[in-house]
C-alpha cells in the first residue's frame, strides 16, 4: 500500500527546470545576433559596445563568470576579475516560457532575469535578450559551457 506524499505549498507550485540547466556553466563569450539589416549607424553602434574588450578579458582568463543552477530553485553567479576582484550574488530562479527569471537573496531582480534560453544542450547554454528594442531585433548573446564537475 502507498503511502499519501505532502507536499509543501512552494514544492507544489514549483515550475519545472529543463534539465540540462542544472549545474555549473561559464561564460565564453558575448556576442550580438542581428535579424535583420543594419545601417552603418547600428553597426557602429555595436562596434564601440564593451563587449569586444570583455571577451578579450575571457579569453585572457583575466574575468571569470561563472553561474550555477541547482535542483533546489537556488542559483549562484560568481564573477572574479583581476582588475575589480571578486563577488558573488545567490538567490532563486525559474523558467517559463524558455524565460530565464531570477531574484536575488534581497530580493532585487539578478542581471539575468528575463533573458531567454536561446540555446540549452549538454554542454552549451546561450542566453540572449533584446539589445535595443525587441522589435529592432538585434539580440545580445552570452554564450556558456558547461563546466566539468
Amino acid at each position: 500500500m502507498l503511502r499519501p506524499v505532502s507536499l509543501s505549498a512552494q514544492q507544489a507550485a514549483q515550475p519545472s527546470v529543463p534539465k540540462y540547466l542544472l549545474g555549473t556553466w561559464q561564460l565564453q563569450q558575448l556576442a550580438f545576433d542581428a535579424r535583420r539589416p543594419l545601417n552603418d549607424a547600428q553597426i557602429e553602434q555595436l562596434f564601440h559596445d564593451p563587449a569586444g574588450d570583455i571577451n578579450q578579458e575571457l579569453k585572457q582568463g583575466q574575468l571569470i563568470q561563472q553561474l550555477t543552477f541547482r535542483s533546489d530553485g537556488s542559483y549562484l553567479l560568481s564573477i572574479r576579475q583581476v582588475t575589480q576582484g571578486a563577488m558573488a550574488e545567490q538567490g532563486t530562479y525559474w523558467v517559463r516560457n524558455d524565460t530565464l527569471y531570477a531574484r536575488t537573496t534581497s530580493g532585487q531582480a539578478a542581471a539575468f532575469s528575463g533573458e531567454v534560453l536561446a540555446r540549452l544542450k549538454a554542454k552549451e547554454l546561450i542566453l540572449e535578450f533584446p539589445f535595443w528594442q525587441p522589435q529592432d531585433q538585434v539580440f545580445e548573446q552570452e554564450k556558456y559551457q558547461r563546466v566539468k564537475q
